[in-house]
């Protein structure tokens, strides 16, 4: 868990307390909190408490990053852990200290298995091998830290936000005049021909197929029959790759629907942490843009990814049934 924790962030937390909900062997959530900030750890414990019951959690696993190393005193904010240990709402597991490349348990003073110096993080081990085989499956990759993660997924500042601007908004007087069956198929047809194209990680889209997907997403209707899509793990993963590299070349005011399908997507996929820059992003250019205003209060309830996956699973049934009625 201490290997996975930065895959699951998609960046190396520094100062930091990670909590990672457990549901038998899946990662059901997972919430990192700056340690400079913490209330009190009773305080803590009830906010805690209530997001882990939303999650349905069977068990919680707790990680302190942090660069202060332990002294002859003990680990830091041993005290702190040990309060949150005591309260069986938070049903915690293990709980450890993850300073430079070596970890500590907080919960076990077996020095045979957990030494006074702590074990090694081995990037080389047959479980760090096996993480980062099934991470890199999924295209997804770990950032040095929380500010990367959030230019991963910014304007470029190497691109003239003027030029994408004035294309966005020649794409969107094209789409948007369109019937609307003709735009839920133009949409269908460049999504599948982006995510093809850009499973190869050498390939491009261009700045005219990018604007378009952009200017379509202005539309309700095409927005949504996108957002349907994040059931399948599959087609989630390859949507995701494509809307990563969209929001990169599509420029602050054009970009609300597109930063919140990606929001969407992340969120779907278990990334409450890229969901979450998106959400500010598309709130940065439109505060009053609904979809993201209800993701983000999804995230802010904690509700589980799980829960936004069986909303689209009804969606797609209504979309379905709207389509065969003609």
């Amino acid at each position: 868990m201490a290997l996975a924790i930065p895959m699951l962030l998609g960046y190396h937390p520094q100062e930091s307390l990670v909590v990672s909900c457990l549901s038998g062997p899946a990662v059901d959530l997972t919430m990192r909190f700056d340690l400079d900030n913490l209330p009190p750890a009773d305080e803590f414990a009830v906010e805690l408490a209530d997001r882990i019951r939303v999650s349905s959690a069977d068990v919680t696993f707790v990680a302190v990053f942090s660069d202060e190393p332990p002294s002859a005193d003990g680990l830091p904010f041993a005290a702190f852990i040990d309060q949150l240990y005591g309260d069986p709402r938070l049903r915690i597991v293990e709980a450890v200290f993850v300073c430079g490349r070596r970890w500590w348990s907080y919960l076990c003073d077996d020095q045979v298995c957990c030494p006074p110096d702590g074990r090694p993080l081995d990037d080389k081990s047959e479980v760090a091998t096996s993480l980062s085989a099934a991470f890199a499956l999924t295209g997804t990759s770990v950032l040095a830290d929380r500010a990367a993660l959030v230019a991963s997924v910014s304007f470029d500042p190497s691109l003239d936000a003027r030029t994408a601007d004035r294309l966005v908004k020649a794409a969107k007087r094209r789409v948007l005049a369109l019937e609307r069956q003709m735009r839920l198929a133009e949409l269908h047809g460049l999504v599948d021909i982006l995510i093809d194209r850009l499973a190869d990680p050498r390939a491009v889209a261009t700045d005219e197929e990018l604007a378009d997907l952009a200017a379509l997403l202005h539309d309700v209707a095409a927005r949504d029959a996108l957002l349907v899509q994040a059931v399948p793990p599959a087609r989630r993963a390859a949507i995701l790759r494509m809307l990563r590299a969209a929001v990169r070349r599509v420029p602050p005011r054009q970009d609300a629907p597109l930063c919140t399908a990606l929001a969407w997507f992340a969120y779907a996929d278990g990334d409450g942490t890229t969901a979450n820059i998106a959400l500010d992003r598309a709130l940065d250019s439109d505060p009053d843009y609904s979809l993201a205003l209800l993701i983000e209060a999804s995230l802010d309830r904690q509700l589980p990814p799980t829960a936004l996956v069986e909303v689209m699973e009804g969606a797609a049934r209504d979309f379905d049934a709207r389509d065969a009625a003609g």
